[in-house]
């Protein structure tokens, strides 16, 4: 248990990585101030929250109403978001005692923009081959070396006007992929190309403080959304230790103190991996990493509040987690809409959800001790709804 108890303003309560947080703080005592634009926020359903705060969106008066929140309720620590991040950049000197980013401001929003990361880590082994355009439109001979589909990566730190493009656009062919970066150029300056690493999804988890390594863990994804790479719909706690390496040889580059995520596509066939992109903020599959006792959110505030928490580097393997509703479900439909899905493949797919729906030893994201109602509500939601 903490020394103390703090005042914690977790923002993006809609979000299932801000519903984890929630819940590892109030587990350990904290008290939670739970903070989202949107009225019917999941977070604000949870009965680790204290208060349910209905914030504004993120506009550049933003760090006003913060500053005025954080002295009305006497908040000690802010779990913040990338977009919260950005609204308050020019303030940040401000507010950065109430953040638990241990590291200076340069590295700070250094670390949450994938094309800076790029150039930082370029030298290093384990990227897979990528463009970083800045400001001028590339040839199309620079796409020789690239395997398509090709991913363009927008970063907000980089966006010098308002648009609708996706973070990520995905590309099938270089035509199409020049049109989007010219497109693209309207809105950023800096823009990141990726090439298809083929493999699976993994990530590997750090919480970092006083240059000392105090959580770890890597988990595997089983499931992706769509099934041919996306958003993790299953996953499982898993361990590689050339992977690891790879990860903290790139965060220690980076000089990040904090909690990170390092992403990578992972090829059992060759064991070849690739960096894809690191975050450093939680993640939206936290609850995973709770479920097998690695306590990121509980450790990190700790280590905020001066403790010395005992470091959690090792973890049960192949322990599972779903978000069932609605991600495994839509699983299932991309495959069961996929043409070059065989028909007894698409059959199988959707026995074996049943069969997982079944198993009492796989954990779900909303399902967590004394906060099981969240997972009927989501039921709920999904059947109203269909998301």
């Amino acid at each position: 248990m903490p020394k103390r108890f703090l005042n914690i303003l977790v923002v993006e309560a809609q979000t299932i990585g801000s519903l984890a947080v929630i819940r590892s703080l109030g587990r350990a005592g904290h008290q939670i101030h739970a903070a989202s634009y949107i009225e019917d926020a999941i977070g604000f359903k949870s009965n680790f929250v204290h208060f349910k705060v209905r914030a504004p969106v993120y506009d550049k008066s933003y760090h006003k109403w913060l500053e005025k929140y954080i002295l009305d309720h006497e908040i000690n620590l802010i779990i913040p978001s990338e977009s919260l991040l950005l609204a308050i950049e020019k303030q940040y000197d401000d507010f950065k005692k109430y953040l638990p980013i241990q590291c200076s401001k340069k590295t700070a929003y250094k670390g949450m923009c994938k094309w800076d990361l790029f150039e930082l880590l370029k030298d290093q082994s384990h990227l897979p081959k990528h463009l970083l355009i800045q400001k001028n439109m590339p040839k199309k001979s620079d796409f020789d070396d690239l395997t398509a589909p090709y991913f363009i990566k927008l970063d907000q730190f980089h966006q010098k006007k308002e648009t609708n493009l996706p973070a990520i656009i995905k590309c099938d062919t270089i035509d199409k992929a020049l049109t989007s970066i010219k497109e693209s150029l309207h809105a950023y300056d800096k823009i990141l190309v990726q090439e298809f690493a083929k493999g699976i999804g993994c990530g590997v988890f750090f919480l970092i403080w006083d240059d000392k390594i105090i959580a770890q863990f890597m988990h595997k994804r089983i499931h992706e959304v769509p099934h041919t790479g996306g958003a993790s719909s299953l996953r499982k706690s898993w361990w590689h230790e050339g992977i690891l390496k790879d990860a903290k040889k790139k965060v220690q580059t980076l000089g990040w103190q904090g909690v990170v995520m390092i992403e990578y596509r992972w090829n059992p066939e060759n064991d070849e991996f690739q960096l894809m992109e690191m975050n450093c903020r939680f993640w939206g599959s936290l609850h995973l990493a709770l479920h097998a006792d690695v306590d990121f959110p509980a450790l990190l505030a700790e280590c905020f509040d001066g403790n010395n928490p005992q470091p959690v580097l090792e973890y049960p393997k192949n322990i599972l987690c779903r978000l069932t509703f609605p991600k495994e479900v839509q699983y299932v439909w991309s495959r069961i809409k996929d043409k070059n899905v065989s028909f007894l493949d698409t059959v199988k797919s959707i026995i074996e959800f049943f069969i997982l729906s079944l198993n009492p030893k796989i954990k779900t994201d909303f399902s967590f001790p004394k906060d099981r109602k969240l997972y009927w509500i989501r039921l709920k939601v999904f059947l109203k709804t269909g998301n």
